[in-house]
Protein backbone atom coordinates (compact mmCIF):
# COMPACT_ATOMS: atom_id res chain seq x y z
CA UNK A 1 0.00 0.00 0.00
CA UNK A 2 1.32 3.46 -0.87
CA UNK A 3 1.12 5.89 2.00
CA UNK A 4 -0.14 9.38 1.38
CA UNK A 5 2.42 12.15 1.29
CA UNK A 6 2.73 13.87 4.64
CA UNK A 7 2.33 17.62 4.48
CA UNK A 8 4.01 20.02 6.84
CA UNK A 9 1.50 20.71 9.63
CA UNK A 10 0.46 24.23 10.52
CA UNK A 11 0.47 25.54 14.08
CA UNK A 12 -1.19 23.20 16.56
CA UNK A 13 -2.27 20.81 13.79
CA UNK A 14 -0.73 17.36 14.19
CA UNK A 15 -1.22 16.20 10.60
CA UNK A 16 -2.23 17.50 7.23
CA UNK A 17 -5.72 18.42 8.41
CA UNK A 18 -6.96 18.57 11.99
CA UNK A 19 -10.53 17.75 10.99
CA UNK A 20 -9.49 14.56 9.19
CA UNK A 21 -7.26 13.62 12.12
CA UNK A 22 -10.14 13.99 14.59
CA UNK A 23 -12.43 11.98 12.32
CA UNK A 24 -9.92 9.13 12.18
CA UNK A 25 -9.37 9.22 15.94
CA UNK A 26 -13.15 9.14 16.48
CA UNK A 27 -14.21 6.67 13.77
CA UNK A 28 -11.49 4.16 14.67
CA UNK A 29 -12.35 4.46 18.36
CA UNK A 30 -8.99 5.67 19.65
CA UNK A 31 -11.21 8.00 21.67
CA UNK A 32 -12.60 6.61 23.95
CA UNK A 33 -10.88 3.18 23.79
CA UNK A 34 -7.36 4.47 24.45
CA UNK A 35 -7.80 8.11 25.46
CA UNK A 36 -10.85 9.38 27.31
CA UNK A 37 -11.19 12.50 25.19
CA UNK A 38 -9.54 14.35 22.34
CA UNK A 39 -6.18 15.61 23.58
CA UNK A 40 -5.40 19.29 23.29
CA UNK A 41 -2.63 18.68 20.80
CA UNK A 42 0.22 21.17 20.89
CA UNK A 43 2.78 19.45 18.67
CA UNK A 44 2.85 17.62 15.38
CA UNK A 45 4.03 14.06 16.03
CA UNK A 46 5.63 12.31 13.08
CA UNK A 47 6.22 8.56 13.34
CA UNK A 48 8.19 7.05 10.49
CA UNK A 49 9.15 3.50 9.56
CA UNK A 50 11.99 4.09 7.15
CA UNK A 51 10.65 6.48 4.52
CA UNK A 52 7.02 5.74 5.35
CA UNK A 53 5.44 8.32 7.61
CA UNK A 54 2.44 7.12 9.58
CA UNK A 55 -0.72 9.00 8.69
CA UNK A 56 -3.49 8.68 11.27
CA UNK A 57 -5.60 5.61 10.50
CA UNK A 58 -3.47 4.39 7.58
CA UNK A 59 -2.75 0.67 7.28
CA UNK A 60 0.96 -0.15 7.39
CA UNK A 61 2.40 -3.45 6.11
CA UNK A 62 3.37 -5.54 9.09
CA UNK A 63 6.89 -6.25 7.84
CA UNK A 64 7.64 -2.52 7.89
CA UNK A 65 7.03 -2.31 11.64
CA UNK A 66 9.85 -4.63 12.69
CA UNK A 67 12.39 -1.93 13.52
CA UNK A 68 11.96 0.91 16.00
CA UNK A 69 10.38 3.90 14.24
CA UNK A 70 11.90 7.36 14.23
CA UNK A 71 10.03 10.16 15.98
CA UNK A 72 9.90 13.83 15.12
CA UNK A 73 7.96 16.80 16.42
CA UNK A 74 6.93 20.01 14.69
CA UNK A 75 5.65 23.31 16.06
CA UNK A 76 7.89 23.03 19.11
CA UNK A 77 9.21 26.17 20.75
CA UNK A 78 12.94 26.35 19.97
CA UNK A 79 13.55 27.47 23.56
CA UNK A 80 11.62 24.54 25.01
CA UNK A 81 13.88 22.02 26.73
CA UNK A 82 11.09 19.60 27.68
CA UNK A 83 11.65 15.88 27.93
CA UNK A 84 9.05 13.55 26.48
CA UNK A 85 7.74 10.02 26.89
CA UNK A 86 6.37 7.96 24.00
CA UNK A 87 3.74 5.28 24.61
CA UNK A 88 2.82 2.70 21.97
CA UNK A 89 -0.43 0.95 22.85
CA UNK A 90 -2.22 -1.97 21.16
CA UNK A 91 -5.79 -2.01 22.52
CA UNK A 92 -6.84 -5.00 20.39
CA UNK A 93 -4.92 -8.01 21.75
CA UNK A 94 -7.64 -10.68 21.44
CA UNK A 95 -10.64 -8.52 20.53
CA UNK A 96 -11.14 -4.84 19.78
CA UNK A 97 -10.64 -2.81 22.96
CA UNK A 98 -9.71 -5.98 24.82
CA UNK A 99 -11.39 -5.96 28.27
CA UNK A 100 -8.36 -7.73 29.78
CA UNK A 101 -6.28 -4.67 29.01
CA UNK A 102 -4.06 -3.32 26.28
CA UNK A 103 -0.51 -4.29 25.30
CA UNK A 104 2.32 -1.87 26.05
CA UNK A 105 4.45 -2.19 22.92
CA UNK A 106 6.88 0.57 23.80
CA UNK A 107 7.54 2.94 26.66
CA UNK A 108 10.50 5.25 26.19
CA UNK A 109 11.31 8.14 28.50
CA UNK A 110 13.82 10.97 28.32
CA UNK A 111 13.18 11.94 24.71
CA UNK A 112 14.58 15.31 23.72
CA UNK A 113 14.20 17.17 20.44
CA UNK A 114 17.18 18.04 18.28
CA UNK A 115 17.30 21.29 16.31
CA UNK A 116 15.36 19.63 13.48
CA UNK A 117 12.74 18.15 15.81
CA UNK A 118 13.97 14.55 15.83
CA UNK A 119 13.32 12.92 19.21
CA UNK A 120 16.08 10.84 20.73
CA UNK A 121 16.87 9.49 24.17
CA UNK A 122 20.07 8.34 25.84
CA UNK A 123 18.05 6.32 28.34
CA UNK A 124 17.33 2.63 28.16
CA UNK A 125 13.63 2.12 27.35
CA UNK A 126 11.36 1.30 30.27
CA UNK A 127 9.66 -1.19 27.95
CA UNK A 128 11.63 -2.10 24.80
CA UNK A 129 9.94 -1.70 21.43
CA UNK A 130 7.98 -4.76 20.34
CA UNK A 131 7.17 -5.15 16.68
CA UNK A 132 3.54 -5.52 15.64
CA UNK A 133 2.36 -9.14 15.63
CA UNK A 134 -1.44 -9.06 15.32
CA UNK A 135 -3.31 -12.35 15.50
CA UNK A 136 -6.15 -13.51 13.23
CA UNK A 137 -9.01 -11.12 12.62
CA UNK A 138 -9.31 -7.41 11.85
CA UNK A 139 -6.26 -5.17 11.75
CA UNK A 140 -5.08 -3.97 15.14
CA UNK A 141 -4.80 -0.31 16.08
CA UNK A 142 -1.37 0.78 17.28
CA UNK A 143 -1.53 4.12 19.04
CA UNK A 144 1.44 6.42 19.62
CA UNK A 145 1.00 8.95 22.41
CA UNK A 146 3.62 11.61 23.11
CA UNK A 147 3.58 13.13 26.59
CA UNK A 148 5.52 15.90 28.25
CA UNK A 149 7.26 14.50 31.31
CA UNK A 150 6.98 15.87 34.84
CA UNK A 151 10.01 17.55 36.36
CA UNK A 152 10.44 14.89 39.05
CA UNK A 153 13.94 13.42 39.08
CA UNK A 154 12.52 10.04 40.15
CA UNK A 155 10.03 9.77 37.27
CA UNK A 156 11.93 7.26 35.12
CA UNK A 157 13.33 5.21 37.99
CA UNK A 158 9.86 4.80 39.49
CA UNK A 159 8.58 3.54 36.13
CA UNK A 160 11.37 0.99 35.96
CA UNK A 161 10.24 -0.31 39.34
CA UNK A 162 6.58 -0.46 38.27
CA UNK A 163 7.24 -2.13 34.93
CA UNK A 164 10.21 -4.31 35.79
CA UNK A 165 10.50 -7.71 34.13
CA UNK A 166 12.32 -10.89 35.05
CA UNK A 167 12.81 -11.59 31.36
CA UNK A 168 15.30 -9.57 29.37
CA UNK A 169 12.82 -8.81 26.62
CA UNK A 170 9.69 -7.94 28.64
CA UNK A 171 7.48 -10.75 27.37
CA UNK A 172 3.80 -10.51 26.52
CA UNK A 173 2.56 -11.15 30.05
CA UNK A 174 4.69 -8.22 31.27
CA UNK A 175 3.11 -5.93 28.70
CA UNK A 176 -0.55 -6.98 28.99
CA UNK A 177 -3.17 -5.31 31.16
CA UNK A 178 -1.92 -1.80 30.39
CA UNK A 179 -4.12 1.28 30.06
CA UNK A 180 -2.55 4.40 28.57
CA UNK A 181 -5.11 6.81 30.00
CA UNK A 182 -4.64 5.46 33.53
CA UNK A 183 -0.87 5.63 33.11
CA UNK A 184 -1.08 9.24 31.93
CA UNK A 185 -3.35 10.20 34.82
CA UNK A 186 -1.32 8.36 37.45
CA UNK A 187 1.98 9.87 36.32
CA UNK A 188 0.66 13.39 35.83
CA UNK A 189 1.63 13.53 32.16
CA UNK A 190 0.43 15.99 29.54
CA UNK A 191 -0.46 14.59 26.11
CA UNK A 192 1.10 16.79 23.44
CA UNK A 193 0.95 14.57 20.35
CA UNK A 194 -0.87 11.48 19.08
CA UNK A 195 -1.23 9.34 15.98
CA UNK A 196 -2.09 5.74 15.18
CA UNK A 197 -1.83 3.13 12.46
CA UNK A 198 -3.57 -0.09 11.52
CA UNK A 199 -1.58 -3.28 11.03
CA UNK A 200 -3.09 -6.49 9.71
CA UNK A 201 -1.80 -10.00 10.17
CA UNK A 202 0.24 -12.16 7.82
CA UNK A 203 2.03 -15.50 8.09
CA UNK A 204 5.05 -14.07 9.89
CA UNK A 205 2.85 -12.08 12.26
CA UNK A 206 0.87 -15.20 13.16
CA UNK A 207 4.09 -17.11 13.79
CA UNK A 208 5.46 -14.31 15.98
CA UNK A 209 2.14 -14.07 17.80
CA UNK A 210 2.30 -17.76 18.68
CA UNK A 211 5.94 -17.42 19.72
CA UNK A 212 5.17 -14.48 22.00
CA UNK A 213 2.33 -16.39 23.65
CA UNK A 214 4.43 -19.51 24.13
CA UNK A 215 7.32 -17.48 25.53
CA UNK A 216 5.07 -15.71 28.03
CA UNK A 217 3.56 -19.02 29.13
CA UNK A 218 6.99 -20.61 29.56
CA UNK A 219 8.22 -17.66 31.61
CA UNK A 220 5.11 -17.81 33.79
CA UNK A 221 5.61 -21.53 34.46
CA UNK A 222 9.28 -21.05 35.31
CA UNK A 223 8.67 -17.94 37.38
CA UNK A 224 10.42 -15.51 35.07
Amino acid sequence: MTLATHKTPSAKVPYDDRHKWKLEIFHKGVVPDVLDCFPSIKLGLEVAYGNNIVKAGAQIPRNETVKVPTLKITNADSEDSSKYTIIMDDPDLFVKNDPTGHVRHWLQTGLAASSDGVLESTEKPVTPYLECAPGPGPAHRYVFILCREPSSSSYTSSLRDKYSSKSNTHDLKDRMGFYSQKFIDDEGLTVVGCTFMLVGTNASALADNLTLGAQALAHKVTGQ
